[in-house]
């Protein structure tokens, strides 16, 4: 087994838990956890974010989130190896193609 990830750390009772393996052979673990909600206080102020083509993200202080271009590159890498799927026959199709297709999507 190789290294471990883990994104959150929480409290509370394990209800359940399912294990995936992707097609490029990368497991995950999902748990479904029960815990205790705390309330926050209200504050009375508001907060209004613009989501758009140019920028991501405007929030109302000001802060602007510039749009990330990875996504259509990512895209275009995922149309071409569609379109290289698509042509080969039934005999060609290998697990190389699929595998760099699934990690296109991964990303």
């Amino acid at each position: 087994m190789g290294p471990l990830r883990q994104l959150e750390l929480g409290r509370g009772k394990i209800l359940n838990a399912t294990i995936r393996c992707n097609a490029s052979e990368k497991y995950s673990v999902s748990l479904l956890v029960e815990q205790e909600v705390h309330e926050l206080p209200k504050t009375g102020s508001s907060f209004c974010v613009d989501v758009g083509l140019n920028n991501f993200a405007i929030l109302s202080d000001g802060t602007v989130y510039k749009n990330d271009r990875c996504f259509q590159t990512l895209e275009k890498k995922i149309t071409c190896e569609q379109r290289k799927l698509s042509r080969r026959q039934l005999l060609a199709l290998n697990k190389k193609v699929k595998l760099s297709e699934a990690k296109n999507y991964q990303k």
